[in-house]
């Protein structure tokens, strides 16, 4: 016999004719491909259940919903990994460097100096994290394959008017005093000349501030960068042993006896300025978003007043619509959890060892591409939410609850699969909002009434 369906502030879902048979098997075929644990009233279907006649509805009511900020004290911004250049959308940032030229390194040996007559080339050195070097699906859902990280840049070196204070970033670009140099490239590995007379300055001025901007004839995209706090080398195109990480200076000097020496100047301090950033807003009417390396998570209160208590959740989808246009960034898990209303609701920040404390995992997905949706799926993501749901339903749960979307933090064993941490490289997922009914967040419940007790 026919489904019946309910429609929930606007929305309907037609549903397939179901026989009981068909309805089990297709149920069995759904728990072995999530991570959904079963529910109290799923491990004992009781006699009175009718499995020939579930429910469909659909609940896109959010009570309350907001976005919270993950602090790691362990993690601050300015020792950030990876060094962000570039532009996307309404979004850029600039990379800010310091350098101490107030002398050499012990191990260059006393007959070599530095001065306008021995220096044989001055050279900056920019290297591409792996992240930005992977290649996607094409648009079309062909075989075909294509670079997803545009990384070709105008680089533009400018030196700053102050002394470098990362404390003040992620902010607006500092005063420049003089531009000193720009160079087109787009390769793993970057090297911009810099002119000799101005390496001279700053070695006689014993250190230089200074900032690499994209030009306007760069491509779009935020690229990432090694910086001097990179730890993980395996993301590091060149990263071997001794070798020195960041945005560094190569100074090429000869001797009296006309030998080559190279001198490797490391940064002291680097930042990213990302100096244009959207910030989630109050409300999800025009979208949220997930966001890796700040860690801002999206949380969302459905009212399930729909739902009868009698009954048993079949099946429980959380539907987000994805922005691709808007998303970039490398790979990434989505994880959804459910979380303690209190704890986020009117809550800007919380620390990261507090989440671990507050969150129960619901499920989520693995290298979730913030870019591409094949095309049978288009635009909806979709999260298994059956046992949070069903919760409710029980009544299991004694205070207020709400999911959190997150990435794959460590206390999510089954989606923390990559090497690096959430903060470690920047992802925005771009989701569309409740201002268009068509695409906002939903629940797909599928449940069936039973007489039988809880």
């Amino acid at each position: 016999m026919l489904n019946r369906v309910l429609e929930i502030n606007g929305r309907g879902v037609r549903c397939a004719v179901l026989t009981a048979a068909a309805l089990a098997l297709g149920l069995g075929i759904f728990a072995g491909c999530t991570s959904d644990q079963s529910n109290p009233v799923g491990t004992v279907i009781p006699p009175e259940l009718d499995l020939i006649d579930p429910t469909l509805v659909t609940m896109k009511f959010l009570e309350n919903q907001g976005t919270v900020t993950i602090v790691d004290d362990d993690h601050p911004f300015d020792l950030s990994e990876v060094l962000y250049l570039g532009f996307k959308g309404d979004e850029a940032s600039s990379i800010l460097l310091s350098y101490d030229f107030s002398g050499l390194q012990d191990s260059v040996g006393a007959d070599v100096t530095i001065s306008p007559s021995t220096i044989t080339s001055v050279t900056m050195y920019l290297y591409r994290t792996l992240g930005y070097a992977d290649v996607g699906q094409d648009d079309d859902d062909s075989d075909a394959t294509k670079e997803i990280f545009p990384g070709w840049k105008n680089f533009e070196i400018w030196s700053l008017a102050d002394t470098l204070a990362t404390s003040a970033y992620p902010g607006i670009e500092p005063a420049t005093a003089d531009f000193i140099t720009s160079e087109d490239d787009g390769g793993e590995v970057i090297s911009i000349n810099i002119p000799e007379g101005d390496f001279i300055d700053w070695w006689e001025t014993g250190r230089a501030d200074l900032m690499i901007r994209a030009g306007a004839s760069s491509e779009e995209g935020l690229i990432g960068y090694a910086s001097r706090d990179l730890q993980l080398n395996s993301q590091h195109p060149r990263a071997l042993a001794g070798t020195t990480v960041g945005v560094t200076v190569s100074v090429t000097i000869t001797d009296s006896d006309d030998i080559e020496h190279v001198i490797v100047f490391p940064a002291t301090k680097d930042v990213s300025t990302f100096h244009q950033l959207d910030e989630p807003g109050d409300t999800f009417t025009d979208g949220f978003m997930l966001r890796t390396h700040f860690r801002r998570y999206p949380w969302l209160r459905f009212n399930l007043d729909a739902l009868p208590d009698n009954i048993l959740i079949n099946r429980a989808i959380l539907r987000c619509a994805m922005d691709t246009l808007a998303g970039y960034g490398p790979l990434e898990a989505a994880v959804v959890s459910e979380i303690a209303l209190a704890a986020v609701s009117g809550v800007d920040t919380l620390q990261l060892a507090d989440l671990e404390d507050a969150v129960s995992v619901i499920s989520g997905q693995t290298n979730l591409d913030p870019t591409y949706i094949a095309a049978e799926q288009r635009p909806w993501v979709g999260f298994n939410v059956t046992s949070a749901i069903q919760r409710h339903v029980n009544g299991v749960t004694e205070d207020e609850t709400c999911l959190i979307l997150t990435a794959g933090e460590d206390v999510f064993s089954n989606y923390d699969v990559v090497l690096w941490d959430p903060e470690f490289y920047l992802t925005r997922f771009q989701f569309l909002g409740t201002g268009d009914p068509d695409f906002a967040p939903y629940l797909e419940v599928t449940y069936t009434i039973f007489s039988g007790g809880q």
